[in-house]
């Protein structure tokens, strides 16, 4: 077996086991204090935990929440610039993910979007994805992974379920030749 083909087939499996896992997370109900509402607990697309940083981030239409976890209370709601979402039943959910800095990285799954909220500022840079193919699609990600570095992001296009390597320095997209698509967790 070839190394470029042992190396897509192991970054298939990584996504796939990281959509099961993250699932857990996405579909886990966070605690709800006396300052949040059950409906408004229950709306979030994604939920993340930064351990590290006693934050949970809720992923809703349009907008990123931070919450404090040791009280509960909201730190900030943060809005993604030119966000376009989709819940059609097709499709799977936009996803988050976390840096090594506590950054979160949000995806749109309708458009090659991707953005990254500091974690101190709460500052949105937004990465508009060249794609090197697909691009009479609508092409949008989900099951989001690091690469090696944090440098390269792998992610699932939301619609088709291919597999793509994201260069996050130079904002472009290169689409992974894989056997089969990958639907497996995809959340719905």
């Amino acid at each position: 077996m070839s190394k470029s083909l042992f190396a897509t087939l192991i970054i298939s499996a990584a996504i796939a086991m990281h959509g099961c896992i993250s699932l857990r997370e996405s579909v886990a109900e966070p605690p709800v204090s006396a300052g949040e509402t059950a409906h408004a607990a229950h709306a979030a697309l994604r939920v993340r935990a930064d351990l590290a940083r006693g934050r949970r981030w809720e992923l809703g239409w349009g907008e990123a929440s931070v919450y404090d976890t040791a009280s509960g209370e909201l730190v900030r709601t943060i809005q993604l610039p030119g966000a376009t979402l989709s819940g059609a039943r097709d499709s799977c959910l936009p996803e988050m993910l976390l840096d090594r800095s506590g950054a979160l990285i949000v995806s749109s799954n309708v458009q090659p979007r991707l953005w990254r909220i500091s974690p101190s500022r709460f500052e949105v840079e937004v990465y508009d994805i060249e794609l090197d193919s697909d691009t009479d699609k609508d092409v949008g990600f989900t099951r989001l992974a690091w690469g090696v570095d944090q440098h390269v992001l792998h992610a699932v296009s939301a619609s088709t379920g291919a597999l793509w390597s994201i260069d996050m320095a130079s904002g472009s997209g290169r689409k992974v030749g894989i056997a089969a698509p990958i639907f497996a967790g995809c959340g719905q």
